[in-house]
């Protein structure tokens, strides 16, 4: 039995704790939040223990792993915390708004001897994972290109900065981008703000990757939930796929034949909406740490998004074609 507890009791908290809790191979023992109402009736609805101090809570239970889902931008104190204290960390994207802290996170984890996650849940739907299992069998030939559009409605303004909008939505779209085509080698950056609030909501992204692939992202939060959020198209010398809203339909189309297979996740099964996605992706990694196996999404997968959105920044800014590390 993993043995958790997890520091952040808001709503996206309550969606991690129901994902630990439900299997059966993972023990949530204590919940943790400064504000003491929200940590006890957190802990009451659970059955857990309540603490209002990660420091205390890590002094008085025996915890394998630590679970952080605080604001992005307080993330770095309480995963350091964790990893000092030599646990396991599976911590809510992105890993942190600041290179130099994601730096310090992968670093900690690797000096302790534990492993560190990002909850890089997208990756967890059915339609991605079944679009994955096609690219890593062949199905696709040699990888060609991707084109992959994150599109949703969002803040009109925020009080962290001009380019949030990259590192609260589109991080997702570049760990996509780099879990179907492998590493960037090379990107140019287009920013847009229509609304004229002083923030880069739109996004327009050409890449190519490492293996010779070349891909192209649109980003925004000047659409709407009521759209279709996701959708992304990846090209081989033996066919294309093509995933419609991230959760609902893969079709895959060989070059040789006018015949098309497309496939619907059973709505029976976990995966058909998007928060089943987290559950997904914390029974992976309840499953890999139990097992004695790497976790699925690592830190250093959270740092290279953020190094791909620091090379966002740097080509807008300098006009000019960057590599992300």
């Amino acid at each position: 039995m993993l043995k958790v507890g997890l520091v952040g009791c808001g709503g996206i908290g309550l969606r991690h704790a129901d994902a630990y809790q439900s299997h059966s191979a993972c023990d949530l023992r204590a919940v943790c939040d400064l504000v003491p109402e929200r940590a006890e009736a957190r802990a009451e609805a659970l059955g857990a223990k309540a603490y209002y101090s990660e420091a205390e809570m890590l002094a008085n239970e025996d915890l394998d792993a630590v679970g952080v889902i605080v604001a992005d931008n307080l993330h770095f104190e309480p995963v350091m915390e964790a990893l000092e204290a030599g646990k396991h960390v599976l911590v809510e994207k992105p890993l942190a708004l600041r290179i130099d802290q994601a730096q310090q996170m992968v670093a900690k984890a690797q000096e302790k001897g534990v492993q560190l996650a990002v909850n890089y849940n997208r990756r967890f739907s059915q339609v991605n994972l079944r679009a994955k299992r096609e690219i890593e069998a062949g199905t696709l030939g040699d990888l060609a290109y991707i084109m992959l559009k994150l599109s949703q409605g969002g803040p009109y303004g925020t009080s962290k900065e001009p380019y949030y909008h990259l590192y609260e939505l589109q991080v997702h779209a570049f760990d996509l981008l780099r879990y179907f085509c492998g590493e960037v080698e090379e990107l140019s950056c287009e920013l847009g703000d229509v609304r004229g609030t002083g923030i880069w909501t739109s996004a327009a992204i050409n890449l190519k990757f490492t293996s010779g692939a070349v891909g192209t992202m649109i980003g925004s939060w000047d659409s709407s939930f009521n759209h279709p959020i996701e959708y992304m198209e990846v090209c081989g010398t033996r066919g294309y796929i093509a995933v419609e809203n991230g959760l609902t339909e893969l079709r895959i189309h060989p070059h040789d034949t006018e015949d098309i297979t497309v496939w619907h996740p059973s709505p029976f099964h976990e995966g058909t909406r998007f928060f089943d996605s987290f559950r997904g992706h914390i029974h992976a990694f309840i499953e890999a740490l139990n097992a004695g196996r790497p976790v699925p999404v690592t830190g250093l997968d959270g740092l290279r998004g953020l190094q791909i959105i620091e090379a966002c920044i740097a080509s807008f800014e300098g006009h000019q074609p960057v590599k992300p590390y």
